[in-house]
Parts: C-alpha cells; structure tokens; sequence
C-alpha cells in the first residue's frame, strides 16, 4: 500500500498538501512548517500510542529508528483531544484542527478551509485507520513518498 503526499502550499507558518491513498485522493493535509516531512519515501507504521490510548499510523523518519525508546518519555496524558500536542517529536497521521503551536511532527487530515487550518478530520482519518488496518493485517507493507518543496522548507534539527 502507498500513500502519497504531494506538499502544495508553503507558507511562513504551514505546509499544506494533498494526501493520496494507492492513486485515489483521499483528503488534503496539513503541518507546521517547521517540522513538515521533507521529500522522501517512508515507512509507515500501525503503533498503539500511550498518549492516545490507541493504534495511529505512525511515520518513520529514520529506517533505524527505535519507535519504544520515544515512547517512553511520553506517557498517558489527561483528558486528551485530537489537538492535544505529545510530548515528543512523533510524526503522525491524525486528526486535528490546527497546526499552528503544533511542533510534534504531526501531520494532520481533512478539508483545508485555510493554511494551517482543518475541518472534518475525523471521516478522512477513520477511512485510512481502517484502510491501514486491514492492510496490516494481510502482511502488506505500508510507505509514505512525499514530494514537494524540497529546498524551500526550513532546516530543523530532529528531537530526540
């Protein structure tokens, strides 16, 4: 299975795109700027996120990366909304309405209404949640390929 993000838009604060589903558009995306993925192909995984209490598609930045050694700094938060910032830098697919404050690498789902603002993230999210589950589920490998803006995005260094 393939996602596909194409950024669209830049701006001083977000990155905005479209995200596609195996060649089918499935919703537009947004993140901060400063921690938007940069071009590339990445591996996408079905992780259960103590913070949220549940399984969320989790992007891996590194090939390498040790995904329980972050997730031990961030433990079971509050009452917690789908704008509730983790804790640790944890590239996500999600749902949310803003990314304005939001440096946590998350990417979130739904409709654009303007840069850096979403509405009607839960319907999007749910269909790649089941999408992504099934998938899983038959063995299939998931990838995320990102394409845009590959010298424009400002450098950041990774958190660890």
């Amino acid at each position: 299975m393939t996602l596909t993000l194409i950024h669209t838009q830049l701006t001083t604060d977000t990155c905005d795109g479209v995200l596609y589903v195996d060649g089918q558009k499935l919703c537009e995306t947004s993140e901060h700027a400063s921690r938007a993925l940069r071009p590339g192909v990445y591996a996408v995984l079905r992780h259960y996120c103590r913070q949220y209490g549940r399984h969320v598609p989790l992007i891996l930045e590194h090939p390498t990366q040790d995904v329980l050694l972050r997730c031990r700094r961030c433990g079971k938060g509050g009452e917690l909304y789908a704008n509730t910032l983790l804790p640790v830098c944890c590239p996500q697919l999600k749902m949310g309405n803003g990314v304005h404050r939001r440096t946590d690498g998350s990417v979130l789902m739904g409709t654009l209404v303007v840069p850096g603002c979403m509405k009607h993230t839960r319907a999007p999210y749910g269909l790649l949640s089941e999408r992504l589950r099934k998938a899983f589920g038959r063995g299939v490998a998931v990838t995320l390929v990102v394409t845009g803006f590959p010298h424009q995005l400002p450098q950041i260094s990774v958190r660890p």
